[in-house]
């Protein structure tokens, strides 16, 4: 398992080198690297889920567990497809680098935790 870890992060790193884009521009590459970057957090998401099961998760008994921890990944990878492409919108609009520095990262935070609660408000406390 380690050493799959290592290969995947080895994958990711080489990646994202090759790109060397910290800011996204509104061109094809960049769409690519945004559902890049969602599947790959995605993924991480449904690893720590799934291995080590937090938040009492472990001692839960319903038999549609993992398809439970399986939409967190799913709800992931949706908000921030859609915060990359938020990024994308707001270069149409001259930010300093500082605001830049501000407004994206909390944009990503912001939708990904919204997108997150909500499915958490229907999926474990609406049953």
């Amino acid at each position: 398992m380690h050493i799959l870890i290592c290969v995947i992060f080895k994958y990711w790193w080489i990646k994202g080198m090759q790109n060397r884009m910290l800011w996204l521009k509104d061109d094809l590459d960049s769409r690519k690297l945004v559902v890049y970057r969602a599947a790959m957090f995605s993924f991480i998401t449904l690893f720590v889920l799934f291995v080590f099961q937090p938040f009492g998760t472990s001692s839960d008994t319903e038999s549609y567990k993992f398809l439970r921890l399986f939409g967190y990944g799913l709800v992931t990878f949706c908000a921030l497809l859609l915060s990359g492409f938020i990024e994308i919108v707001l270069l149409k609009f001259k930010l300093s680098k500082l605001n830049r520095l501000i407004i994206i990262p909390i944009t990503y935070i912001l939708i990904t935790a919204i997108f997150n609660h909500g499915y958490f408000v229907v999926a474990v406390l609406g049953s």
